[in-house]
């Protein structure tokens, strides 16, 4: 009778140190990505990207404007596309550094040039869900939304 008590004691114990984790995970919450370092930056912005929307401008910085046919297309040797509305605004050589950014954060920048204007600089900064998210590294700066496709 002592053994079956004991084995009952036992599996017990065993069966609640196999309980599944039940914290309250939310999956809302930013995951910033700012401490990667330049080579994984290289590696994992290689790929075709719809941008969704944009986020900032204005008064507010609150403003989310919604970019149909729009593409960030990323290639290994360090080319980018950039598209909004189906029309090309950059095309050229990115290059990657790690610097402090406007904001007076460390972050791996994106730079790259934009037809008729000043080079482009976008920080390598979070993801939100299963979107990156990249940012101007400009004051009144806005953000870039947006998901790999195949």
């Amino acid at each position: 009778m002592k053994h079956v008590i004991l084995f009952f004691f036992l599996t017990s114990l065993i069966l609640q140190s196999c309980k599944k984790d039940k914290r309250n995970i939310t999956t809302d919450d930013p995951v910033l990505l700012r401490d990667k370092s330049v080579a994984e930056v290289r590696v994992s912005l290689v790929g075709n990207w719809k941008i969704h929307h944009t986020y900032g401008y204005g008064y507010s910085g609150f403003i989310k404007t919604p970019t149909p046919n729009s593409y960030f297309k990323v290639l290994a040797n360090d080319s980018v596309y950039l598209s909004f509305n189906n029309n090309i605004t950059a095309a050229g050589i990115a290059t990657y550094q790690r610097k402090n950014t406007e904001f007076n954060f460390s972050a791996v920048i994106i730079e790259f040039p934009i037809f008729g204007g000043p080079n482009s600089q976008w920080i390598y900064d979070y993801n939100l869900k299963d979107s990156l998210v990249l940012t101007s590294n400009r004051m009144n700066s806005e953000s870039y939304t947006m998901t790999k496709i195949p």
